[in-house]
């Protein structure tokens, strides 16, 4: 899952350089958010899926790859940012897809028939007859 949100990053670095004069030194850093990192992806993944997509903002993955060396600065230029959003999105849309499809095949198994109880067991009386009074 964290090689698919790697390779839309890397495609959407592939079309900043292609499309924008960007400081080689960005395009470095950026290099390193588009999959050339070591580990930094799974570090992104398990902060985010920890502390929750509305918490996991691109500032917090930033610091967070700081802190555990992953880069030498937590601050981020907006093409920076806006790789650390695309890769955060699919990481949380595929948990979620992966979720929710486990949740329909659960719902979409047979559920066992509950077995007849006898009617010794039940609040009803066993007639042989019509019932009186109806």
């Amino acid at each position: 899952m964290i090689f698919t949100a790697e390779r839309a990053v890397y495609w959407a670095f592939d079309y900043l350089t292609e499309m924008f004069p960007l400081e080689q030194d960005e395009v470095e850093r950026m290099q390193d958010l588009a999959g050339n990192a070591r580990g930094s992806g799974v570090e992104m993944a398990k902060l985010l899926r920890q502390i929750g997509r509305d918490r996991a903002t691109p500032e917090v993955l930033m610091q967070q790859l700081k802190l555990l060396k992953h880069r030498e600065t937590a601050t981020a230029t907006r093409a920076e940012l806006m790789l650390v959003r695309i890769f955060s999105t699919v990481v949380a849309e595929l948990d979620q897809f992966e979720k929710d499809w486990a949740a329909e095949q659960e719902a979409a198994k047979p559920k066992p028939e509950a077995p007849p109880l006898p009617i010794e067991e039940t609040t009803y009386r066993a007639v042989d007859e019509p019932m009186d009074g109806f």
